[in-house]
């Protein structure tokens, strides 16, 4: 290894590690930013099952499960984006590059999300640049003239990676330094389309049906961005969700979990716009989730859809705090029948038929004194709720609290 592996919490091996968490985020958003501008480009040919003994010009190639046995030629300069869901290149192979293509204009994306969503065959001679939903294998001695980005791991023995800039004369404007990959003036719609970066957050924004002035400026004062022309069936493909977590005062909390998913899925990264999605806010150590600061729900689990950059508010109340003379504790556990401890099962708090808090046992709500409420709990897995220790066998009880500070115990059995 040559050169510095930049990690959230590891060293790395030495000497290289360097721990970057800052830097390592900024280079996830811009991977993911470039990886939905190509995966979203339209099509405009198909790349068939192998590219072998192929000579193509510049152009967007679809396939599916794309390999490639031989030599691919690459003509002329101009864009190349290959569409794949895996790419799978044989030993010793090669992408040839003649008549004014560069490596810098040359992209593969591959959309599985497997480890090896793009492998290439030992001594294999590639050239362009790899964007990965998933990882990356490369296999002994194979070059890349390029870069390798994956969204989960990059899989290297005794590989070269060489970055090779564009020669080509970039457009910049007064006061910018970045170069911008411009499309031609062959845009039938005079309309584009791509990302930039906000230099402030240095989040990736998505962008579509600007004029080529107004797109040129906003990706050359933003670096790094692209820009590609929109056809008529262009549209911006997805946007971010950022969701934030902060206690009841308004502090800022780290460290803390949140999650998107849809169906059953977890995901990261770049949401698809209009796709119906789930996020949730889940507890830790001290801190429970209380609502959601733009609607006030208390239901921790929320669903969304999004138009375009969107942030969330998770609220959540400080359980290890000095408690108020005016507040008291319920605290909910949970025991497997006969006698067995057991946590994570999820609790609900509840007053006038609207639920307030919710939490995962072992945890507590901290409620008003004076107040009447219901405490509710769920089945989970295998295991159903039977009773409290009082012997009531609704899952819904009441809990009347005094009108001194307390801490009420409830614990739920399960069979």
């Amino acid at each position: 290894m040559t050169g510095i592996i930049y990690t959230v919490g590891a060293a790395g091996p030495a000497p290289c590690g360097i721990v970057d968490g800052s830097l390592l985020t900024t280079a996830v958003n811009d991977m993911s930013a470039a990886y939905v501008v190509a995966a979203g480009t339209a099509s405009t040919g198909s790349t068939g099952a192998d590219l072998g003994g192929q000579t193509l010009v510049p152009g967007v190639y679809t396939g599916g499960i794309v390999g490639l046995t031989g030599t691919l030629t690459l003509n002329g300069p101009g864009v190349y984006i290959f569409q794949a869901t895996t790419l799978t290149t044989a030993s010793g192979s090669s992408v040839v590059l003649e008549n004014g293509a560069q490596a810098c204009n040359v992209f593969w994306t591959t959309a599985a999300v497997s480890a090896g969503s793009a492998t290439l065959g030992s001594t294999t001679a590639f050239q362009g640049t790899i964007l990965s939903a998933a990882g990356i294998i490369l296999g002994t001695g194979a070059t890349v003239a390029g870069a390798v980005l994956a969204q989960s791991a990059v899989v290297m023995n005794g590989n070269t990676i060489a970055v090779t800039p564009c020669t080509t004369t970039t457009t910049t404007t007064s006061g910018a330094s970045a170069p911008v990959n411009t499309p031609g003036a062959n845009c039938a719609s005079g309309l584009f389309y791509g990302y930039y970066t906000n230099s402030t957050t240095q989040l990736t924004h998505q962008f579509a049906g600007l004029s080529i002035t107004a797109a040129l400026k906003l990706v050359t004062d933003n670096p790094p961005g692209a820009l590609l022309c929109q056809t008529p069936t262009t549209t911006a493909a997805c946007a971010y969700l950022t969701i934030l977590t902060e206690s009841e005062n308004g502090t800022t909390l780290t460290g803390l979990t949140t999650d998107v998913w849809s169906s059953s899925s977890t995901i990261a990264g770049c949401l698809s716009i209009n796709t119906p999605f789930t996020a949730g806010a889940f507890d830790s150590a001290c801190y429970t989730f209380s609502h959601w600061s733009d609607t006030g729900s208390a239901q921790r689990f929320r669903s969304f859809t999004l138009v375009g950059d969107t942030t969330f508010v998770a609220v959540y109340n400080n359980m290890c705090g000095s408690m108020p003379s005016t507040d008291s504790m319920i605290s909910i556990g949970t025991v497997i029948s006969p006698n067995t401890e057991t946590t994570g099962y999820y609790a609900t708090l509840w007053q006038n038929g609207v639920m307030l808090q919710s939490c995962f046992s072992t945890c507590s709500f901290m409620v008003s004194n004076g107040q009447t409420y219901q405490v509710a709990v769920s089945d989970f897995g295998a295991h159903t709720f039977s009773n409290w220790t009082n012997g009531s066998t609704s899952r819904f009880i009441t809990v009347n609290v005094g009108s001194t500070s307390s801490t009420i115990d409830l614990t739920a059995i399960y069979t």
